[in-house]
């Protein structure tokens, strides 16, 4: 009786740790890609300030309407639309990789394979930012976007939207190689 009451207690404080593990996964997650998103934007800027002085900065509702928005400091605005657009997509994987990591046999595991699919989710967005360069420089000549009114350099908005969306497309699979990784790790504990 004394043995399966110590027992109850050790699995009662693993369990504990590893839901502190996920709670952590989910903290610490959305600022990763917050940061990451900030950095993102601040490179997309030098690239093409049009991007968001005449959309990104009106999606955000960080202007009010108008052809072009005009800033004393837009960095400023660069920095918090990056964070904006990025923050949810790391609660996302956080939340997933950590449910995932309540498989692992106990809080140490956990800890370093859930955070090592957060760096997977990292690298996975930056090699697709990347790839997303490439394709808009030099095989997306004019897809049908709307483009802003008085769009003076439509090249680079193009490369610009392009790294965006192929960054998109890379923080799913991003999450998606990190649940592949978290299956194959299980297993080859078992």
């Amino acid at each position: 009786m004394i043995q399966r009451s110590l027992s109850n207690k050790k699995f009662d404080s693993a369990y504990l740790k590893k839901i502190g593990v996920l709670f952590l996964a989910c903290l610490l997650a959305p600022m990763v890609a917050g940061v990451y998103g900030i950095l993102h934007d601040q490179v997309t800027y030098s690239i093409c300030p049009e991007y968001y002085t005449k959309f990104k900065f009106y999606q955000f509702r960080l202007v009010n309407s108008g052809n072009e928005a005009i800033l004393p400091n837009p960095r400023t605005y660069v920095t918090i639309t990056g964070f904006m657009a990025s923050w949810w997509t790391g609660l996302i994987i956080g939340v997933i990789q950590g449910v995932i990591g309540l498989l692992h046999p106990n809080p140490k595991t956990m800890f370093n394979i859930v955070f090592k699919t957060i760096l997977i989710a990292l690298l996975t967005v930056f090699l697709f930012g990347v790839v997303g360069f490439f394709f808009g420089k030099f095989l997306l000549s004019d897809p049908n976007w709307h483009y802003p009114e008085n769009l003076i350099d439509k090249k680079n908005f193009i490369i610009v939207g392009s790294i965006h969306n192929f960054s998109y497309l890379g923080g799913l699979a991003g999450l998606i190689v990190g649940v592949v990784y978290q299956f194959r790790q299980k297993k080859k504990k078992q």
